[in-house]
């Protein structure tokens, strides 16, 4: 009987196990590739990549459509100074936006999404986007964070090259003002 029953809770121990670590990688985008010296992480979906399943996963769990060719997907939930991004804080996201036919940065989290997009926003005459985010009402370009936890900040690229070792382009800077 025991030589019966244990090669079966070894295999169930094994499916929990794997469930939970494909659980894991989906939830925390295992296969993003770090950008170089900014913080972002740049979610790319590529054929014959086995970490792709994972990164469509991701996006799945949260009820949203990978990004399709042609888009470049940045992702962060830290400042530069290595700081969670939280709703209850003031952020500023500054710089030059990287060339694109359109843009998006948007504050997610489990309870919704805040978007701001290349039409809303007033650019700077150097060229460069400085976006606040926080709860209270900040003149220029101002995004409200989703709840008062914890978020996401992402930043979608739309109609711009989709080489596969195309190099990331410069990313803004993400600053906490205040809490």
């Amino acid at each position: 009987m025991m030589r019966a029953v244990f090669p079966v809770i070894l295999l169930g121990l094994g499916l929990v196990l794997g469930l939970l670590s494909a659980q894991y990688m989906m939830e925390t985008a295992s296969g993003a590739t770090p950008v170089a010296q900014s913080g972002w992480n740049e979610i790319r979906i590529e054929k014959g990549r086995w970490q792709s399943i994972y990164l469509v996963g991701h996006f799945l769990l949260r009820g949203q459509v990978p990004p399709p060719r042609g888009t470049r997907f940045f992702a962060r939930s830290l400042d530069d100074d290595g700081n969670s991004l939280r709703g209850d804080c003031q952020v500023s996201v500054e710089g030059k936006l990287p060339d694109s036919r359109w843009w998006f940065v948007s504050a997610a989290s489990g309870t919704g999404r805040t978007t701001l997009d290349a039409g809303q926003a007033v650019r700077e005459t150097t060229g460069e986007t400085n976006i606040a985010l926080s709860v209270s009402p900040v003149s220029g370009n101002w995004l409200v964070p989703p709840g008062g936890g914890a978020y996401e900040l992402q930043l979608v690229l739309l109609g711009v090259s989709d080489e596969r070792d195309a190099a990331a382009p410069a990313l803004p800077r993400v600053k906490r003002l205040w809490c």
